[in-house]
């Protein structure tokens, strides 16, 4: 009985240290929403361009991060590479995937989008509902008259991450 106990005890902390490491793995960028502002210049740097004092602007790691009136990071947009004025962030954001994927890599580990929908005249948003978050990858699309576009379709624009409200 007691060799049972010593197996079902080993067995669950090491059930319980892969779930934690499961868990440390879903989000790797080095900035987390919930950060106060001074964390995120902290890691940052100092944002090259403050809109409206919610939205910061960091060119060095092609980061644009929304935050609330508390001064807390609400939302982190992650740029593509497409834009040349950004330093492209290339290392995983969450649940493994980067700006530098393929739609196709990122479908293949995120599933099928929760939604889909027009983001612009040039912009298709392919929309994840992952607990706690909401994912958002927004492609470029070359919709008709948009032929000399120097943009390709389904270069990635951005990854966007949000909490998502409720359950």
């Amino acid at each position: 009985m007691k060799q049972i106990r010593i197996i079902l005890l080993t067995l669950a902390t090491i059930f319980i240290a892969s779930c934690d490491k499961h868990i440390e793995k879903k989000w790797q960028f080095p900035v987390t929403l919930g950060m106060e502002r001074s964390e995120v210049i902290q890691i940052l740097g100092s944002p090259v361009d403050i809109k409206y004092e919610e939205i910061n602007v960091f060119l060095n790691s092609g980061t644009t991060i929304k935050f609330g009136s508390q001064g807390k990071a609400l939302e982190i947009i992650v740029h593509g590479a497409w834009n040349k004025a950004f330093l492209t962030y290339e290392g995983p954001i969450i649940y493994g995937i980067s700006v530098t994927n393929s739609f196709s890599e990122i479908k293949n580990k995120l599933g099928p989008p929760s939604v889909t929908r027009s983001a612009g005249i040039t912009t298709k948003a392919y929309i994840w509902r992952k607990q706690p978050y909401f994912i958002q990858v927004t492609l470029f699309v070359k919709p008709d008259g948009y032929d000399n576009d120097p943009i390709s379709a389904g270069t990635l624009e951005s990854i966007s991450i949000s909490n998502a409200i409720g359950d």
